[in-house]
């Protein structure tokens, strides 16, 4: 199952209602975190030079994130706000 599917099943019309309240909570902070993990691109890029890595902005927060060449996967992402960005092109 993708990312995308599952919020989709997340989102179909259901009577939440029925639902506790903590359930019906439950379900939106499933939701916001499976959108974190699909990578969106930054706002913004440049290179810097004194550390050699690519600065890259966080286009949820605007938080400025320094991905070196060669970053691990779990080093692609906010470190505030978490959302997964998309590093493709220095990979």
């Amino acid at each position: 199952m993708t990312y995308e599917e599952a919020i989709e099943i997340l989102q179909e019309e259901r009577d939440y209602a029925q639902f506790p309240k903590y359930v019906r909570e439950a379900i939106e902070i499933a939701n916001s975190a499976i959108k974190k993990q699909i990578p969106k691109k930054p706002t913004y890029e440049e290179i810097d030079n004194v550390y050699g890595s690519t600065k890259r902005t966080c286009a949820k927060c605007g938080d400025v994130c320094l991905i070196s060449e060669g970053a691990k996967p779990y080093e692609h992402y906010c470190r505030y706000f978490g959302q997964a960005l998309d590093c493709s092109d220095i990979e």
